[in-house]
């Protein structure tokens, strides 16, 4: 077996094995470092990655119900294009009604008209 020499000069085999012994407790302690190091970084991956799925699956269900508004607000606003039209149907055909009973109206005042209140 090989030995050392120490800072006296004479070679111990005591102090090789206590090297080699902490030498082996060093790589398991860095090992252990390491690992735990990178199920740190796992972690931090993973929970930023269900972060990121999270914000995603939120973003969808935005732009949807953004949609689904958007969808109803123009079914609204074509419901009333469709009143306002119907509106203004009613409205025209009650403006030649009443165009029709002032022409009837201003014919029976004319002078010398049947019924008419004006003398001739």
């Amino acid at each position: 077996m090989a030995t050392t020499v120490d800072n006296a000069g004479s070679g111990s085999p005591d102090v090789a094995v206590r090297a080699a012994r902490l030498l082996e407790l060093a790589q398991r302690s860095a090992d252990a470092l390491v690992d735990e190091a990178r199920q740190r970084a796992e972690r931090i991956v993973a929970d930023a990655e269900e972060r990121a799925v999270a914000r995603e699956e939120a973003a969808r269900e935005a732009v949807l119900a953004a949609h689904v508004r958007s969808q109803e607000q123009q079914a609204q606003a074509q419901e009333a294009l469709v009143a306002l039209q119907e509106a203004q149907r009613a409205a025209q055909a009650q403006a030649r009604a009443l165009a029709g009973d002032l022409l009837a109206l201003a014919e029976r005042c004319e002078p010398g008209a049947p019924g008419s209140t004006r003398a001739g």
